[in-house]
């Protein structure tokens, strides 16, 4: 499993879930190409400026001009976000095994309950089980 995490400012924007690698990869490609995290990492004209400032450029070029045009400058701007990507596929596991561990002490809580209210003994390899369960669950 593979969490995906869109961050611009060092702010996490976007955030999702994935079984497969190309399950990110489609999402990932999707997503960058309808510009939802953000403007990509783009080379521009001083006259194409759209909120951009030459401060923010990283490197520029020059550019030979078309049909006897002058050459001109352009300036590269680094894309807006950073992609992180996470294997969580232990913390999933984890989280999982707690989940049951839970569900089997709820399950049996009545046998510790029977104990203490009738006088009924609880079976010793359920206690034994329940103790390896409580080891489980996550607070």
């Amino acid at each position: 499993m593979i969490k995906v995490q869109i961050k611009k400012q060092n702010i996490v924007t976007n955030e999702a879930k994935f079984e497969t690698q190309l399950e990110v990869e489609s999402w990932v490609l999707k997503e960058s190409q309808n510009g939802s995290f953000g403007k990509l990492d783009r080379w521009l004209r001083e006259s194409d400026f759209r909120g951009e400032s030459i401060d923010q450029s990283v490197t520029s070029r020059i550019v030979e001009g078309q049909l006897g045009q002058p050459p001109y400058t352009e300036y590269n701007f680094p894309q807006e976000f950073e992609i992180v990507y996470t294997d969580i596929t232990l913390e999933v596991q984890i989280q999982q095994e707690s989940k049951e561990a839970l569900q089997y002490l709820k399950d049996t809580d009545y046998l510790i309950i029977r104990e203490i209210d009738a006088g009924t003994l609880c079976p010793a390899d359920i206690k034994v089980l329940r103790a390896a369960a409580r080891l489980k669950v996550i607070k």
